[in-house]
């Protein structure tokens, strides 16, 4: 029934491929624009991804790779990933945390960028942040990773967040899951950012650990139910307001159409109220640019991760 859904809209712009598939998972058709502007498009998916990215894969041993030496995603373990998922389920459900430890990823190396092209600066904006180039995807992460940082802010002043290139991320509300605010860069959502504030589990007082693992539990079903994969999540801390905040990062794929979109994600858990946590991820498209997204996810951990800024003493909460 919701099946032609997909085959109508599947040459349309990749916004509205993936409202239509996010239509059939929901039963929803979209019958005419309006109700397909109301759908959740490739910006909710990224922000989904980003905090559902549970430890399926993040077992003792790891899993065949993501990206085929060819850069088809999932091209290595379409034939089994859903055993490899179930299997590495049950050993995190069974084990606990298997997340290996690393350190904080070293800087962003400039002469991985070097032979961008770079955009004529009159075209840059906050519809298309990549500008006039053959490669906006590229561009767009670039000037994510050179432009310094500014502030921004949900619509109710509860909590700041810092992002490069500030003035060209929009805010926007993501579709199919409660979260606190979400932006997006560029109208072809090249990265996402977004906020979630929950309490702690049975009132106890907020721990960073317990927060990410309390989330990322949660975000269990729907990860299986859109179908995203993830290699093997990595684990590092830094020090926020004197307590300790965890940080996973994860590469990725999701479904569109015959395809795969990969991308690279982190998030971040800060014991941010006395019962509540408020939890910070970002999604990036990787487009044939995997190591750009990597450099600018780590990036964020570097810089944009520390400079969170609640601005409330209770739970930030979304108003009407």
């Amino acid at each position: 029934m919701c099946g032609p859904a997909v085959g109508r809209h599947s040459s349309r712009r990749l916004v509205l491929c993936f409202d239509a598939m996010l239509a059939v998972l929901c039963r929803i058709r979209p019958s005419n624009a309006s109700r397909r502007r109301q759908l959740p498009g490739v910006g909710t998916w990224l922000a989904i991804a980003c905090v559902t990215a549970i430890g399926w894969s993040c077992a003792t041993t790891p899993p065949a790779p993501l990206l085929a030496p060819n850069g088809d995603a999932g091209a290595n373990n379409r034939q089994s990933g859903a055993s490899a998922s179930a299997a590495n389920s049950a050993a995190i459900d069974e084990a606990g945390d298997t997340n290996r430890r690393h350190p904080l990823p070293p800087p962003p190396v400039p002469a991985l960028w070097a032979g961008v092209v770079r955009p004529n600066p009159t075209t840059v904006n906050m519809a298309n942040p990549g500008g006039d180039v053959e490669d906006p995807q590229a561009s767009a992460l670039v000037r994510l990773l050179e432009e310094p940082f500014g502030m921004l802010r949900d619509k109710d002043d509860q909590v700041h967040i810092e992002l490069p290139d500030s003035k060209n991320w929009k805010r926007v509300r993501y579709r199919a899951f409660e979260h606190l605010v979400g932006f997006r860069y560029g109208e072809k959502y090249h990265a996402v950012t977004v906020l979630l504030a929950n309490d702690t589990r049975a009132g106890r007082p907020a721990e960073s650990l317990a927060c990410i693992r309390q989330v990322e539990t949660l975000a269990r079903p729907r990860a299986r139910a859109l179908s995203v994969e993830f290699g093997r999540i990595d684990e590092t801390e830094i020090e926020w307001r004197g307590k300790h905040v965890i940080i996973h990062s994860v590469e990725g794929a999701f479904p569109w159409g015959f395809k795969r979109v990969a991308f690279s994600a982190a998030w971040a858990a800060y014991p941010a109220y006395e019962k509540a946590c408020l939890i910070y991820g970002i999604g990036i498209k990787h487009d044939d640019h995997p190591e750009l997204a990597r450099q600018l996810r780590d990036r964020w951990i570097l810089e944009a991760v520390p400079r969170v800024d609640p601005r409330t003493v209770t739970k930030a909460e979304r108003k009407p």
